[in-house]
Order: structure tokens, then C-alpha cells, then sequence
């Protein structure tokens, strides 16, 4: 088994990129904690109440790091990188520069 900072790191860099599909629905989320205190308000029993509360914006991150782990599953992280170094003129020019003196000194 991976050390916990491992799997710590993992969990975070999932979450990361699957957080813009939660951008999405987070503004719902505050609504959705709240409907704890409706749950209760209607009638349902209250350890139901504040398990509904606590479940639905745990498991909106949960499905955050779901998300993040089929978006770089699929190649989508890789390209995202990849059309961000191209499409960055200094990074570009940077990495010519480097390319540049690699090149160099290399011995012939």
C-alpha cells in the first residue's frame, strides 16, 4: 500500500481536476445543505434530516474526485497541459530557448 502522503496527494490532484464539472453545480450546494433543515421542517425524523445535510455536499466532492480521476483517465489532463504549454508564448519561447542551448552543448 502507498504511503498516506501518497494517496493524500493523489486524492487532491483528482479533486483538482474534477472541480470545474462541480463549478457547475456548487452554487446548488448551499441550497442542498439547507434542505436538512427543510427535510426536518417537513416532517422527516432528524437524524434523517442531518443526514441528508451532511450527505449531499460530501458526495458532490466525492463525485469531484470521481470526475477528476475519468478526466485524466481518459487523456484529458494530458492534453490540457500539452495545449496549455503550446498555446503560451513565453513558455513556447522558453522552452526554444532551452531546446536551443540543449542543443549546444551537446558534445559532437
Amino acid at each position: 500500500m502507498p504511503p498516506f502522503a501518497t494517496v493524500l496527494g493523489h486524492i487532491q490532484f483528482y479533486r483538482g481536476k474534477g472541480a470545474p464539472w462541480i463549478e457547475v453545480f456548487r452554487p446548488w450546494i448551499v441550497p442542498m445543505v439547507f434542505s436538512g433543515a427543510g427535510a426536518k421542517y417537513l416532517g422527516l425524523q432528524t437524524r434523517w434530516a442531518v443526514l441528508l445535510a451532511v450527505a449531499l455536499p460530501v458526495l458532490t466532492e466525492v463525485l469531484a474526485v470521481l470526475l477528476g480521476r475519468w478526466e485524466h483517465r481518459v487523456g484529458a489532463t494530458e492534453a490540457h497541459y500539452r495545449l496549455a504549454s503550446e498555446v503560451d508564448p513565453y513558455k513556447a519561447e522558453s522552452l526554444a530557448l532551452l531546446r536551443e542551448i540543449r542543443d549546444r552543448l551537446r558534445p559532437r
